[in-house]
């Protein structure tokens, strides 16, 4: 059996990665929309600008990710909207169902090498790869 407070710990460290991971899907999200605006020919300079903001890192408008910590999950929050709960015994990741509470099903475990792979594989800035 694994130490408690090692468990907690890897899922911790866990949750900061996944964070990261919906960072760099909101930018490649967000890269995505400016090369529309160039391609339909929309004022291609300031989509260009913002690319090149975004790329280098030194874009503004970039939502506000973190992790609050409860008794039983650690909440991870995008701009003030609950994204998503992880368990902070088991790992088990789960949609949120409101700002207070996760739905009941699991849909993936970061303690599991290949579910947590393919969460992580599968981000998108929306939580739409939550949904079962």
């Amino acid at each position: 059996m694994m130490n408690t407070s090692l468990t907690q710990e890897r899922i911790a460290d866990y949750c900061e990665e996944y964070t990261a991971i919906i960072r760099v899907a909101y930018i490649r999200w967000r890269i995505h929309c400016h090369y529309q605006g160039i391609l339909n020919n929309d004022s291609p300079e300031y989509h260009q600008e913002k690319i090149e903001k975004l790329t280098a890192g030194t874009d503004t408008h970039m939502p506000k990710i973190e992790i609050s910590e409860g008794k039983k999950y650690f909440k991870i929050i995008v701009d003030r909207s609950c994204h998503a709960f992880v368990n902070k015994h088991n790992g088990d990741v789960h949609k949120a169902a409101s700002w207070k509470q996760p739905v009941k099903d699991a849909r993936y475990n970061i303690l599991d090498d290949v579910a947590r792979e393919h969460c992580f594989n599968s981000v998108d800035p929306f939580g739409s790869y939550l949904y079962k």
